[in-house]
């Protein structure tokens, strides 16, 4: 149950979409910070901002989410996609 959980959440995220930016500009926070918060790298970071990273780490998610005091799912809008097809 928590892997098919983990793996839905995963793909719900659709990170294409996202608040990341707004987020982090709300509280003045430079992509070099959020990067040496969440132990990433700055273009990591900028990556994900621009839905280059399509699934990035369900932990970075978090860490990420944690540091700007917001939900996950506030960062990162759930997206919903077909889970048809996966083997649990």
């Amino acid at each position: 149950m928590v892997r098919y959980t983990i793996i839905k959440f995963v793909i719900a995220i659709g990170v294409s979409m996202n608040n990341l930016r707004k987020l982090r500009r709300s509280i003045d926070c430079t992509l070099q910070e959020l990067a040496d918060k969440t132990d990433s790298s700055k273009s990591y970071i900028f990556d994900v901002e621009k839905g280059i990273i399509e699934n990035p780490s369900i932990y970075k998610c978090y860490a990420i989410a944690d540091y700007l005091g917001a939900d996950v799912f506030t960062v990162f809008p759930r997206q919903e996609k077909s889970l048809e097809g996966l083997k649990q």
